[in-house]
């Protein structure tokens, strides 16, 4: 758990200089999908990069999952949008394939060669394109439940399939 969290902070970060370097003003946008809330997790990140890069302000936004794809896509058609996104892994692929996020093994070789040494490997095939195009790195892992119906059936099933 402590090297994932070392990765994602390491990703994060490296994400940050990346899109530092294509910012004409010292600025980064970061809208985050979530509440309220979800702009507080990124805090210790934004802090660990603006210690080293004092001159760049960082504003993490939240954005509602409800509205995060159609504000993604209406910010790639105005070309007025952030500079990071979090999102699901079809935002990777739905983006990716509109223009709107690059290849990281173009762009962040060294990012990309960490995430295939460290991250989850089904998290890594969920963002990468058919032609091997990688278009974000796995941010956090959710903990997914499924349930039975135990009027349906007496035991909890022992195959999912």
């Amino acid at each position: 758990m402590i090297r994932t969290t070392r990765l994602l902070k390491f990703g994060f970060l490296l994400c940050l200089a990346l899109a530092c370097g294509r910012v004409l003003a010292a600025r980064l946008l970061i809208w985050m999908v979530g509440d309220d809330k979800t702009p507080q997790v990124m805090q210790p990140a934004v802090a660990a990069f603006r210690a080293t890069h004092p001159d760049v302000a960082v504003e993490v936004r939240d954005v509602p999952w409800a509205d995060a794809m159609t504000k993604y896509s209406a910010a790639l058609a105005s070309r007025r949008g952030p500079d990071l996104v979090t999102g699901s892994t079809s935002y990777a692929m739905a983006l990716g394939a509109k223009g709107a996020l690059v290849d990281l093994n173009e762009a962040a070789p060294d990012l990309a060669r960490q995430l295939e040494e460290h991250a989850n490997p089904g998290a890594l095939r969920a963002i990468r394109s058919a032609d091997g195009r990688l278009f974000g790195a796995p941010f956090d892992m959710h903990v997914q439940l499924q349930y039975y119906r135990s009027d349906l059936q007496a035991a909890a099933p022992t195959d999912w399939e």
